[in-house]
């Protein structure tokens, strides 16, 4: 009996040891404890000091055609010949337009936005500078380059049954002064999407050979003026997850820009006016993407 005391003993002093030993080799790992943030690490003790990474909003824009008679998308190509109509080709050379005033919506009408500020400058007649700031929910478009567009940082999640955008900007942007901008943000004067004659920024540009095949300088349409811009409201029920970015993909049919045309024939004034009408109907929401990277 005394033998098995001291087995037992002995046993237990080795347990306790190889607990010291363990706690003494242990070192407490340092990473994001913030549970909204997309690299929330379960396994962190100690908290980071700002290395949390938080969802992002995002938009994706496909950029097609409809065939009528097929009832099926293709790509909008660029420099290649397009017609709406088998008969008369035109050629588009680049698209190039303003997304404002990014929100999601839920149920009860409530607009959701992105959490990023920027501030921007008006230089007032007596050339004193007027600093403001605004929720910083911009992107530029251009189907020559086509990528996602970062629109921001969202912080709230939840159901959500669609979303909401302008093409356009508002009057108090359209008034900035667009030098004091960062030269990375799609404000910024070298996006050669600004009219120095006017002082005002071009919301929509569309560059285009009349006769694919045969023009040789482009015909180039600007669209400027609070007058054109334009709210789009885009439903699609969706959930957005913490900790998860969202990317919502869209599509834009510019057969309902030009369709009510006659590109060969038309004025300038006919094209801001009837492309203004028909790209209201041109955006559907059809898909929304959840990832952590």
């Amino acid at each position: 009996m005394k033998n098995l005391c001291v087995i037992k003993h002995s046993n237990i002093l080795f347990f306790i040891n190889l607990v010291l030993l363990f706690t003494a080799c242990y070192e407490n790992k340092e990473g994001c404890l913030d549970i909204n943030a997309t690299n929330f690490d379960v396994s962190a003790d100690i908290a980071c000091g700002d290395c949390c990474n938080y969802p992002s909003l995002r938009i994706n824009v496909l950029h097609r055609i409809k065939d009528a008679q097929l009832d099926t998308f293709y790509n909008l190509a660029i420099d290649q010949p397009i017609t709406l109509d088998s008969i008369h080709f035109f050629n588009i050379k680049n698209i190039r337009y303003y997304i404002s005033d990014v929100k999601l919506k839920r149920a009860d009408g409530t607009l959701v936005g992105v959490n990023n500020e920027i501030k921007l400058s008006i230089t007032a007649s007596n050339a004193d500078t007027i600093n403001f700031f605004e929720e910083d929910n911009f992107a530029l478009i251009s189907r020559r380059t086509p990528r996602s567009s970062n629109i921001g940082t969202l912080t709230q999640n939840g159901d959500f049954v669609g979303v909401q955008f302008k093409i356009g900007l508002a009057e108090n942007i359209n008034q900035i002064n667009p030098n004091l901008v960062p030269t990375t943000h799609p404000l910024h004067i070298s996006t050669e999407m600004y009219n120095k004659q006017l002082n005002k920024y071009i919301f929509n540009q569309i560059e285009l050979f009349r006769t694919a095949g045969v023009d040789t300088i482009p015909t180039v349409i600007n669209i400027i003026g609070n007058e054109y811009m334009k709210t789009i409201d885009l439903p699609f029920p969706f959930n957005a997850d913490v900790g998860f970015n969202i990317t919502l993909t869209i599509r834009v049919d510019y057969r309902e820009w030009f369709k009510q045309i006659d590109i060969k024939n038309a004025n300038i004034e006919d094209f801001v006016t009837k492309v203004t009408a028909g790209l209201v109907n041109s955006f559907q929401l059809v898909s929304v993407n959840k990832s952590v990277n």
